[in-house]
């Protein structure tokens, strides 16, 4: 029981602020890859949370409000070259080892603690 106990204020403790935080980050992406401040929508996201990220992904284009162009070419051949990556985007790597550190430091912990 007492396990159970450890792992929930673990839970609550660690998972919940870092999805808090994390939440804010991909605000803040979002509001800049629209061409909006990434630095207010991630402070937007620190005290809104998940809502700030909702509310990034629904903001329109800034600028011309022509967003990136026409889906595809016009006379051009409609397949891209090459399909985007997870990996394409800078820091996308670091997000990975992030999350594999987090996961077996969670089973050391778990091994540990039994």
């Amino acid at each position: 029981m007492t396990t159970l106990i450890g792992m929930a204020l673990a839970f609550g403790a660690l998972w919940v602020p870092l999805a808090w935080v994390a939440a804010a980050g991909f605000a803040g992406h979002v509001a800049g890859e629209k061409g909006r401040c990434s630095a207010c929508w991630f402070f937007w996201g620190i005290l809104f949370g998940p809502l700030s990220l909702i509310a990034a992904v629904g903001l329109p284009m800034a600028g011309n409000g022509q967003g990136q162009g026409p889906a595809y070419p016009v006379g051009g051949n409609p397949a891209p070259e090459k399909l985007p990556s997870v990996f394409d985007k800078p820091g996308s790597k670091w997000v990975l080892v992030f999350i594999v550190v987090v996961l077996v430091a969670a089973y050391v912990f778990k091994q540990h603690s039994a």
